[in-house]
């Protein structure tokens, strides 16, 4: 049986029109819809041709694809500054379906260990709820020292890695909509949390962005699991991305150690007398200074002073020491796939359960040409299929 819906997955996948492929199929754009709708299945040729213009297996047309997690549209936290995108966001959530599908498979042939951040969003929300009703209160500084306390954040440069081991799943790709990064939970049939995934962009940024942008997205899944980010209006859109804001910044450079760092700043308003808080807890010489100001450790004048002087130093673009700190890399996503090599089963799963092309997974998991040139076909599927160096 051919299943139009893996035809329609795998066009939108790639963001590819209905139109767009029946030019190059040399067919009408109603003939793609027949097949999508299953009013008739195409001639082998055509699933042929298909085949090679989408990287899998023509016996990928013939199978349900198999299907873990759910990723709902409404809950994905895209951070970007366009809000009417639709087409654009289905594709990029085709993406991440995609990519949770096979991971949640991997993970699952593996056993990995209970994931720590969902019992953290639960832990989360009773400790927080305990507070209210006692009436102490709880604010996003609360939240951020929870979490830091929980996840045993020693060192900014080393989030990255904790996320991950907690339980994350960081994807490093191409997002051909104005965002930074977005971030989402996969969900149960129940709408349950399953598995939470962070994508970031690929766009030339610094380390320390990069590690503000992990920081602030682990604050929308920890902070904003049930938020309707399809319906919100501009101004409640704003407020959530000012949270998870507030908690990056109070994640990444905690109340007590930033006071005592913020005895080196000499002048408040001047950006290069941060450089030494900045190599510190890695992160930006803004970062710096706004939490500072919103400590009271800054007046309102020396805040705008210290702005101005970024904007005419052209710190907005690139700041001192930049070009000195190393990027992370997302490691989870490669070390299972080595993994599943050694044991003998990457083969059987890439090409047996997904029907999928080595450049396809590269591609959906946003894994580097160098990685895919680690990968080389052997004589049959039983024995490994893929070489990983």
């Amino acid at each position: 049986m051919f299943y139009g819906e893996n035809l329609k997955n795998l066009r939108m996948l790639h963001g590819v029109s209905r139109k767009q492929l029946a030019n190059k199929l040399k067919l009408t754009e109603q003939s793609i819809g027949n097949y999508e709708n299953e009013s008739f299945s195409p001639e082998i040729n055509i699933v042929i041709e298909m085949s090679k213009i989408f990287d899998v297996k023509s016996t990928f047309f013939f199978k349900k694809f198999p299907r873990n997690g759910i990723v709902p549209t409404q809950h994905v936290a895209f951070r970007s500054s366009e809000r009417n995108i639709r087409k654009s966001v289905a594709q990029n959530v085709t993406q991440i379906n995609f990519a949770a599908n096979i991971i949640e498979y991997c993970e699952a042939v593996i056993n990995f260990k209970a994931n720590k951040l969902k019992s953290l969003v639960h832990q989360l929300n009773t400790t927080k709820k305990k507070a209210l009703l006692s009436g102490k209160g709880w604010t996003i500084e609360d939240t951020a020292k929870y979490t830091r306390n929980s996840l045993k954040i020693d060192s900014n440069k080393r989030l990255l890695y904790i996320v991950e081991n907690a339980g994350a799943f960081v994807i490093e790709k191409e997002i051909d909509i104005n965002a930074d990064a977005y971030s989402v939970w996969t969900r149960n049939e129940d709408g349950s949390l399953r598995s939470p995934f962070i994508i970031l962009g690929r766009r030339n940024k610094s380390a320390v962005r990069r590690i503000f942008d992990v920081a602030h997205e682990l604050g929308h899944l920890l902070m904003h699991t049930n938020v309707d980010f399809e319906n919100l209006e501009n101004s409640e859109f704003r407020e959530y991305e000012h949270e998870a804001n507030e908690f990056a910044s109070a994640l990444l450079l905690p109340q007590e150690k930033i006071k005592e760092a913020f005895k080196t700043v000499r002048n408040p308003a001047r950006p290069d007398d941060y450089k030494l808080i900045k190599k510190d807890f890695l992160v930006s010489l803004a970062t710096a200074e706004y939490r500072a100001y919103k400590l009271g450790l800054v007046s309102k004048e020396q805040n705008n002073r210290f702005f101005a002087s970024m904007y005419r130093k052209h710190y907005k673009q690139i700041e001192p020491l930049d070009n000195d700190i190393p990027i992370n890399r997302p490691e989870k996503i490669k070390a299972l796939l080595k993994l599943l090599y050694e044991r003998g089963d990457l083969g059987s799963i890439i090409s047996d359960v997904f029907q999928i092309e080595p450049k396809l997974l590269i591609e959906v998991l946003g894994l580097s040409d160098s990685f895919l040139g680690t990968i080389t076909d052997s004589s049959s599927s039983q024995n490994n299929v893929f070489r990983f160096a």
